[in-house]
C-alpha cells in the first residue's frame, strides 16, 4: 500500500538493528544481548529493501566473531549469494564459508542439473573426517545421490562414515546389550 503509515517502518527497523549490530562490534560483551539474531534480521530487512550489497556486508562482517563461526549467519549469507551472486557463493565455499555454505551451492548446482559438480562440492567435506560436520555433509551428499538414483554411491558414502562400533562380547559394559 503506497503512501501508507508503514512506509518508514523498514527504514526504522534497519536503523535500530544496525545500531545494535554496531554496538555489538564495539562492545563484545553485548554479543549475547537480545535479539541474538540482530544481524540476521538486519540482513533480511536490507535484502527485502533491495539493499543486497549492504545485507551481504552485514553478514560478512558478523559471521566470524571472537574466534567463533556463526553458522546461521554463514547459511543466510550463502542463501543471499546463491540468489544474487552465484560466483561469489563459489568463492565463499572455497574460502570461509566452507562446509556450511557448500550444501547451498550443491543444492543450486543440482537444481541446474549440474549433479556431478554438486557431488564434487560436497564430497571433500563429507570425506573430511571432521566429526559431526563431515557426518552432516555425508548425509546431505547421500540424499543428493539417492535423489539422482545413485543409491550404491550413497550407500558407499554412508558406509565410509560409519562411526558406531558394535559391542564387544568380552566387554562387561555391553553384556546386557541387545544383540542387534
Amino acid at each position: 500500500m503506497a503512501g501508507g503509515a508503514d512506509d518508514g517502518v523498514p527504514v526504522a527497523v534497519a536503523a535500530l538493528l544496525r545500531g545494535l549490530a554496531d554496538a555489538r562490534e564495539r562492545h563484545p560483551c553485548l554479543h549475547r544481548s537480545e535479539p541474538w539474531n540482530a544481524e540476521m534480521l538486519l540482513a533480511t530487512v536490507l535484502q527485502r529493501q533491495g539493499r543486497v550489497d549492504e545485507a551481504v556486508a552485514v553478514l560478512r562482517s558478523s559471521y566470524s566473531r571472537g574466534g567463533v563461526m556463526h553458522v546461521n549467519l554463514i547459511e543466510q549469507l550463502a542463501g543471499i549469494l546463491a540468489w544474487h551472486d552465484p560466483a561469489a557463493l563459489v568463492a565463499f565455499v572455497a574460502g570461509d564459508g566452507c562446509e556450511y555454505a557448500a550444501d547451498r551451492l550443491a543444492g543450486e548446482l543440482e537444481r541446474q542439473g549440474r549433479v556431478d559438480e554438486a557431488v564434487s562440492v560436497l564430497r571433500p567435506f563429507a570425506a573430511d573426517g571432521n566429526g559431526n560436520v563431515a557426518e552432516r555433509q555425508a548425509e546431505i551428499l547421500a540424499e543428493l545421490l539417492v535423489r539422482q538414483g545413485r543409491v550404491d554411491e550413497a550407500l558407499a558414502v554412508l558406509a565410509g562414515r560409519e562411526r558406531v562400533a558394535p559391542p564387544v562380547a568380552d566387554d562387561p559394559s555391553t553384556a546386557d546389550a541387545p544383540p542387534w
